[in-house]
């Protein structure tokens, strides 16, 4: 599937040798060109026009290019990797200053490598021009395998520049990393986990989302009759209309997740970690099987030690267990415990109602929220800021 992406030719031999399509385009980008016509670009070197920001979505992640002043990438890379998981982001800077500005008060005279290496999965400067095509494509890899995370190319203003002759470049080649799955023992062992429960719950998180893996969420459930709450981007995945779908998994809002989270005795998490929204773990019943299901081995024992974890990408993983389910699971033996959650969200969104319902002035954020939630249509998108804001936002 090609996505749309600009990319700057900066005069060098490289891009008049389709460096950009040849690459970007085998990474699965359609490449418009922004010619730099000031009539003052030296060559070799790049004068700043201003630089571009492009989001686009890449195998289910979110990849970054960007070219302009260096290290100003910093606050996209931090959204990038604060969940830990999932958004892939690639910053390409392309730097304005010479290989080695120390000294002469370029604009990149910091070491932005040293700078930026800890922030990432993994980084490289390119000191060889013949070399850009074969880092890049090793930099998409890097960034997609595994536990996806940002990476950091840096190219050079002098090496970008440089004149190549085609024969000499490495042009590497694209290598997709094939999503890992679960083994199949762990995947019985975790359908035995839910068939022996009588109050399980599924919490889909960013994982889900990321992975693309809504459809394989909504047969599973369904398959299982497991009730399913969300977190964080996950919401969505599982539309909230769905009669298995209880809405997002905070014990604070109102509805069903105080009751699922304290009362549940096998608990799935699907892509998502035991925060602080869980207490750390304390919301859990004590005696209840936690089972995680993430790309992640660090997650699986933070705060709350997995009694089961799938090392897995969430779309391979639920597709196992939707098979695996076929047959062992029978929807209807969880229905009492359906019932429960439904008694508790109509009691639970009772008694908030002197909140949401309320015409006091300055208005309750409860109030604007039901608002909200009946003026907007399912096709609307709502752009939200963190913090509080997406807790309430997440009521509509």
């Amino acid at each position: 599937m090609l996505h749309e992406c600009k990319f700057k030719p900066f005069g060098s031999g490289l891009s008049g040798l389709g460096f950009d399509r040849k690459i970007l385009g085998k990474e699965g980008f359609h490449v418009h060109h922004q010619v730099l016509d000031d009539g003052e670009t030296p060559q070799g070197l790049y004068r700043h026009v201003g630089s571009q920001l492009f989001h686009q979505h890449f195998a289910g992640q979110v990849v970054d290019v960007i070219d302009g002043h260096g290290v100003r990438s910093a606050d996209a890379m931090g959204a990038g990797s604060s969940e830990g998981q999932g958004a892939i982001l690639m910053p390409f800077d392309f730097l304005e200053g010479i290989e080695q500005p120390v000294g002469r008060l370029d604009l990149q005279e910091m070491d932005q490598h040293s700078v930026i290496k800890p922030l990432v999965k993994w980084s490289r400067r390119v000191e060889n021009p013949e070399r850009i095509p074969a880092v890049i494509h090793e930099a998409m890899l890097r960034a997609s395998s595994g536990k996806p995370g940002p990476v950091y190319v840096e190219v050079p203003a002098d090496i970008l520049g440089v004149e190549v002759e085609e024969q000499f470049i490495n042009w590497g080649k694209k290598l997709e990393p094939a999503p890992p799955s679960a083994s199949p023992e762990s995947v019985r062992q975790l359908v035995d986990l839910l068939a022996a429960a009588e109050r399980p719950i599924i919490i889909a998180g960013s994982g889900v989302f990321f992975a693309r893996a809504g459809d394989e969420l909504q047969k599973f459930v369904e398959l299982s009759g497991v009730p399913c709450f969300t977190a964080a981007m996950g919401k969505g995945c599982l539309p909230d209309t769905h009669p298995l779908c209880y809405g997002p998994g905070l014990a604070i809002r109102p509805g069903a997740a105080l009751a699922g989270i304290t009362q549940s005795d096998c608990v799935l998490l699907c892509g998502t970690r035991v925060n602080l929204f869980y207490a750390h773990g304390r919301l859990f019943n004590p005696q209840a099987k936690i089972i995680h299901v993430n790309l992640d081995p660090e997650e699986t024992d933070r705060n709350r030690p997995a009694d089961l974890a799938l090392i897995a990408d969430c779309r391979s993983a639920l597709s196992q267990l939707a098979a695996e389910a076929r047959g062992r699971l029978n929807p209807d033996q969880f229905s009492g415990w359906r019932q429960s959650l439904d008694q508790a969200q109509a009691l639970s969104l009772e008694a908030f109602k002197p909140a949401s319902h309320s015409d006091k002035v300055p208005i309750h954020p409860a109030r604007l929220m039901k608002e909200l939630n009946e003026f907007l249509a399912p096709e609307d998108a709502l752009v939200i800021d963190g913090g509080d804001t997406s807790v309430w936002m997440n009521m509509a």
